[in-house]
């Protein structure tokens, strides 16, 4: 049986109704944000990746999993952008950006390998071993680590949270 979307909005709740909308505004202003930061296609990759991740975002919060189809959609919108961004030398612009992505596959999948060794648990998916490559892809040498440092102090706050602080 196929669920209608307006009804389904209607009957959710409150709170979920409000994660919806705090969702939706957050992918329109991270859409106009590239689009007014970012002329021509540059701005369009990097809408494009916008509603991407809020679509990642919202699966991975649902069903603690990235879809293959979002990490490969992010992967080539991000190797688009990396030629676009250096229409006078596209092809070394995308092996940096595929030299990028092969780093924090490996370092990303290495930390899961140890993590689970460790700990005998996993400790991230292999969605968000992929979802490090496409990072590396749209990301320069200079921000990758702080995009990580960022992603593992929200992680962190994330964590402390659902524990209560303790």
């Amino acid at each position: 049986m196929k669920t209608d979307p307006v009804r389904s909005w209607i009957a959710c709740s409150a709170p979920q109704a409000a994660k919806a909308s705090a969702g939706a505004m957050f992918g329109l202003c991270a859409v106009a944000s590239s689009l007014a930061v970012a002329a021509g296609w540059l701005g369009v990759a990097g809408a494009t990746l916008a509603v991407i991740a809020l679509a990642i975002i919202v699966i991975d919060c649902r069903a603690f999993v990235i879809p293959n189809e979002l990490n490969l959609s992010a992967f080539l919108v991000g190797l688009a952008a990396a030629a676009l961004s250096t229409p006078a030398r596209p092809g070394d612009a995308i092996l940096h950006a595929l030299l990028r992505a092969v780093v924090m596959f490996l370092a990303f999948f290495t930390f899961r390998a140890g993590y689970r060794r460790f700990r005998g648990v996993e400790g991230i998916g292999l969605g968000d071993v992929k979802l490090a490559a496409v990072a590396g892809v749209w990301l320069d040498w200079v921000n990758l680590p702080v995009a990580v440092d960022i992603a593992a102090v929200s992680a962190l706050g994330v964590a402390l949270l659902r524990r209560g602080g303790t």
